[in-house]
């Protein structure tokens, strides 16, 4: 209690959480007046507690509730349930690591045009082109090309860009083997009953 405390003053929270150390499971949630427009629960049986969240929850107020063992969340959907709460749902959390590289690429010949200006020259050049009418002034994307295919240098407005010489790419490749154990989020909206 006193770390998380001192971590919400550290991030300037301490004015907005109260932070207590209460064993809800035995004693439930304190009230609070005016209700609370949220629950986030991470315990071993958090269907235990459902019926005592439900009553600090604000109508329309979200429970979401952590649990690694899918037998933990069905117990806590069905606790869920009992109590009305709607829009019952649960996702699955897994953790997966990325490898960051680098490769080369060379731009695709037709999207040259998308690679070598900014969409404020593009729209500048149409409107230049619609003004002529057709005429073959202003500016041209132009490509020489060997043997039939576009591998020489393309200019525009004055820029040169080589396609023999390939950009680089920033790539994230998911590793094949996710280590670490999944995990559930299940999360409902309490709805108020009317009689």
């Amino acid at each position: 209690q006193k770390s998380a405390a001192l971590e919400f003053k550290q991030n300037g929270m301490e004015s907005l959480i109260t932070c207590r150390h209460r064993n809800i499971v035995e004693k439930g949630f304190p009230l609070v007046d005016g209700g609370v427009d949220a629950v986030f629960l991470d315990l071993p049986n958090p269907w235990e507690v459902i019926d005592s969240a439900s009553i600090n929850l604000k109508s329309q107020g979200k429970i979401c509730s952590f649990s690694p063992c899918i037998e933990q969340v069905q117990a806590t959907c069905e606790a869920l349930a009992k109590k009305k709460f709607k829009g019952i749902k649960t996702f699955e959390v897994l953790t997966r690591t990325y490898d960051l590289g680098h490769t080369h690429y060379l731009p695709p010949l037709d999207n040259l045009e998308l690679l070598t200006t900014t969409y404020k020259e593009r729209k500048e050049k149409r409107k230049r082109e619609e003004g002529n009418s057709g005429s073959k002034q202003g500016k041209r994307l132009r490509t020489k090309t060997v043997g039939g295919v576009g591998t020489g240098t393309t200019t525009q407005a004055g820029k040169g860009v080589s396609l023999e010489r390939p950009g680089h790419m920033l790539i994230a490749t998911p590793q094949r083997f996710a280590r670490g154990h999944t995990g559930y989020l299940t999360f409902a909206t309490k709805i108020k009953l009317t009689t």
